[in-house]
């Protein structure tokens, strides 16, 4: 996984009293501070008397709002708000994720949390065969069900049927978005 991180982060080089962002405005790339010193700072979106800041500098990182947003199941396109103004108070050194490679470095995330799943429950929970008589598992769930159903005769393991599940197909992960 850093692999796929590292391999997409561009070097970045802010100028002192260059603004990286402002509040309110799309937020468009998560930077990763090597050295140099940001202000940042928010009104809480406007409102009056209201004024916090705080300084970022090396191992610290800013755009942070990319990470929620790229996470989301169902993704807008709309890059989501900067909750915060950042300028660099020195030269600065960084490095960038933009947008695109924040979604590309999820999507790869995902499927290898869903290979390592596989792996690690391959040969256990094999849903298309019977159930092992010591696993139990099935007529628990099948229990559970019926419970749900409104239904709470017990059953016997014997007549438990197991329905099969219909892998998902395989998304296409080689095509940068």
């Amino acid at each position: 996984m850093i692999y796929a991180i590292c391999e997409r982060l561009k070097p970045v080089l802010c100028t002192q009293r260059t603004c990286v962002v402002r509040e309110g405005d799309p937020v468009n790339e998560m930077l990763f501070i090597i050295r140099g010193n940001l202000d940042s700072y928010t009104t809480n979106g406007g409102r009056t008397g209201f004024f916090n800041t705080f300084r970022i500098g090396p191992g610290d990182f800013c755009g942070e709002e990319l990470l929620t947003w790229a996470l989301n199941p169902c993704p807008s396109v709309i890059l989501p708000s900067s909750t915060r103004t950042v300028k660099a108070v020195s030269e600065v050194e960084s490095f960038a994720l933009v947008t695109e490679d924040i979604k590309f470095v999820e999507a790869q995330f995902w499927r290898l949390h869903s290979k390592h799943l596989r792996h690690k429950f391959s040969g256990k929970l094999d849903m298309t065969s019977a159930p092992s008589p010591g696993s139990g598992v099935a007529e628990y769930a099948a229990r559970w069900a019926a419970s749900r159903r409104g239904h709470h005769k017990h059953t016997d393991s014997d007549s438990i049927a197991v329905s099969s599940l219909q892998k998902p197909e395989e998304p296409d992960f080689s095509v940068d978005v």
